[in-house]
């Protein structure tokens, strides 16, 4: 079995990056498990203790990304998912006006975590009826984690948010095509992060790529230079700002992405996992 190539060396199985049966109009070509964690710290500053609500639902906003009619559009379809949250001590959980929640005494920081997992299908919707091949498939969508939604008390004063780390690590497993050519932004990220990690072992291929937006300029027609809603994507401000890794320091254009890209023709699940990290203090750069 084929391992998954250098993401650099993508653009030359553009024609071979996709393999998939003529006659449909949507294909399942992989499948993605994710597991995530969100761990961070809730300080009160008042000198008296204040109560937070454990958050109904932990959800995230999707954000879509530019791309270009040069790519096949991949979407990710989300199956089952599952969540919960966890605060240091249970026994201190109780109910105020109806919340279940905890109390933080004064001048106090407490730590939380939220985890949770997840299933989706990458399905190409958009086959090219009249040839064999087609690709590389990408993904133009991410789930952006905002730590001030989840917990809107932070909007106080005297409530704030810290050293919040999103931990993710996923499996991408090829079905219904004999090549797979993919491109896929890292699947859920923290809104306003400062800096990304990616985590590898020591004999794993490096499938990521530092720049998502850079990527897909660089292998789109340069038609598309002329034409006038791709010359408003280059403007696209809705994205992160900066990235960096621990060992190589990557600096990036502003509100951009890293992303996985490989091809491979083996049926072995091709891993992934990172972390992204974000603090209250950080954010205010950005607005």
């Amino acid at each position: 079995m084929n391992s998954p190539l250098d993401p650099k060396k993508l653009i030359i199985f553009t024609i071979l990056a996709l393999v998939i049966p003529l006659g449909y109009s949507e294909t399942t070509i992989a499948s993605m498990d994710v597991y995530w964690s969100l761990t961070g710290e809730i300080t009160n500053l008042y000198p008296y203790s204040v109560f937070v609500a454990v958050p109904d639902n932990i959800t995230y906003s999707e954000k879509t990304l530019k791309s270009s009619q040069d790519f096949l559009t991949v979407s990710l379809i989300e199956g089952l998912s599952y969540y919960d949250m966890i605060i240091p001590d249970k026994e201190h959980i109780t109910t105020l006006n109806g919340k279940e929640g905890f109390w933080i005494p004064p001048y106090t920081t407490t730590k939380i975590k939220i985890y949770g997992n997840g299933t989706y299908s990458l399905v190409a919707d958009n086959v090219q009826e009249n040839f064999d091949v087609s690709g590389p498939g990408v993904v133009t969508t991410t789930g952006i984690i905002n730590p001030s939604e989840i917990f809107p008390m932070a909007k106080r004063n005297g409530i704030k948010l810290g050293d919040f780390k999103l931990y993710v690590r996923g499996t991408i497993k090829k079905e219904n095509t004999d090549v797979l050519g993919i491109v896929i932004p890292a699947p859920m990220i923290l809104k306003d992060y400062y800096r990304f990690n990616k985590i590898m072992g020591r004999y794993d291929a490096d499938i990521w790529m530092d720049s998502y937006s850079k990527w897909v300029e660089d292998h789109t027609s340069k038609r598309k230079y002329y034409d006038t809603e791709y010359s408003n994507w280059l403007l696209d401000n809705s994205l992160i700002p900066t990235i960096g890794y621990e060992i190589n320091t990557i600096s990036l254009k502003p509100f951009d992405i890293p992303a996985i890209s490989y091809t491979t023709s083996s049926s072995k699940d091709v891993e992934f996992s990172y972390k992204m990290y974000w603090k209250e203090e950080d954010k205010r750069l950005y607005y």
